[in-house]
């Protein structure tokens, strides 16, 4: 991580089109989490797909993840040596429990994609949490349909520049998830100048991943969050922890990630954009959760009386 740029203020519209990965790339697998502080908070961050597998098939008990799906390498036309080049990619974004049957997750995650029961779709435990191991299968019991928007918020764009708004969401999953523990969350959301933070989630819809990063600035006074953290698509919705005390304080949000993987020239093959060789015009941003604190302590009271 280079600890020493400067964010630039853009006037007019800031362009979110961009995924980061600045410098060395930091995201590791779920096995790789020594901490089991921080490997409890990894177990309550879910997958999302927006058409579910199971909700649409309700004899279906299993997923054979290597025939149903494609490799990180099939999916962006990969070069060889890229990282997770052979894990198979599954989700398209990333959330978090805060209650047993509420997931925070980014607005446009969820935005024209229905909350019936026969749509979204949250799953639990997609990782690889085994070095000698690989996922084989998703189970049933592993998917959790989405039910309700309780709230959402989406930003206003002019193309990919981010014209201001927040892109949040709040939804409701049924059955609830009671094998594990909801994330604490730091509704206030102050920081010290270069403080550590966390992301966790899926990108480009591979199994689980942590990346570490610094607290670059926050812009008011729409209360986005800047950081390092390296993340590309599918990571939008991934919670941003405090590294101090383990609170969630942000959700990821990026909007089109289009230019994650590029072409180089006279190559046939993808590679992952590097921040500090390509020079990105932007950190990482992050919706703070100022505006839907109310809603959350409301709805997390309601969720202890259902739950």
């Amino acid at each position: 991580m280079n600890q020493g740029w400067i964010m630039a203020a853009i006037f007019g519209g800031i362009n979110l089109c961009q995924a980061h990965i600045f410098g060395e790339d930091s995201r590791i697998d779920a096995f790789e989490i020594q901490s089991s502080f921080w490997r409890e908070k990894s177990k309550a961050v879910v997958a999302i797909r927006k058409k579910g597998v199971f909700n649409r098939n309700p004899h279906l008990q299993s997923l054979s993840i290597k025939h149903a799906l494609k490799t990180l390498k099939e999916e962006k036309n990969l070069c060889s040596g890229e990282s997770f080049e052979f894990q198979y990619s599954l989700s398209e974004c990333s959330g978090v429990l805060v209650a047993p049957d509420l997931v925070l997750t980014a607005g446009h995650c969820v935005k024209d994609h229905p909350c019936n029961g026969k749509g979204i779709e949250v799953y639990t435990d997609f990782e690889i949490s085994d070095p000698h191991s690989s996922l084989q299968k998703l189970h049933r019991d592993q998917s959790h349909a989405c039910i309700r928007k309780i709230h959402t918020e989406y930003p206003l764009l002019n193309g990919t520049n981010y014209m201001g708004g927040q892109d949040i969401a709040l939804i409701q999953i049924s059955p609830p998830i009671k094998d594990r523990n909801p994330v604490s969350i730091d509704y206030v959301g102050s920081f010290e100048p270069q403080a550590s933070v966390r992301a966790m989630g899926f990108p480009s819809g591979i199994p689980l991943k942590q990346s570490r990063g610094f607290f670059k600035g926050i812009s008011a006074p729409n209360q986005m969050i800047w950081t390092d953290v390296d993340t590309v698509k599918g990571s939008s919705g991934s919670p941003l922890f405090k590294e101090s005390d383990g609170n969630l304080i942000g959700i990821i949000t990026l909007s089109d990630q289009k230019k994650a993987y590029q072409k180089k020239k006279y190559s046939k093959c993808s590679r992952l954009i590097d921040c500090e060789k390509e020079n990105c015009k932007m950190w990482n941003s992050a919706n703070s959760l100022h505006s839907i604190s109310k809603v959350l302590q409301r709805e997390i009271a309601l969720s202890k009386l259902r739950n």
